[in-house]
């Protein structure tokens, strides 16, 4: 987790932890459109997930459940 701006943010990694799901899992979500993309750093050019990317992954985790 790092800061930016005072808010937590995270990596892939750390989100497919958080939600017990393989990354790759998470980068099939975001190819296939089934969550939306984070935004990217710009040097690293990983995504950086904020809390409401986080919201978004809950729910299409919850919708998907169904």
């Amino acid at each position: 987790m790092t800061k930016s701006s005072e808010r937590p943010t995270y990596n892939s990694t750390e989100v497919a932890k958080m939600f017990d799901i393989n990354r790759m899992t998470l980068d099939r979500w975001l190819k296939d459109e089934k969550i939306p993309r984070p935004k990217k750093d710009p040097k690293s050019k990983t995504y950086i997930w904020t809390q409401s990317d986080l919201d978004n992954v809950a729910k299409y985790i919850k919708e998907s459940s169904r």
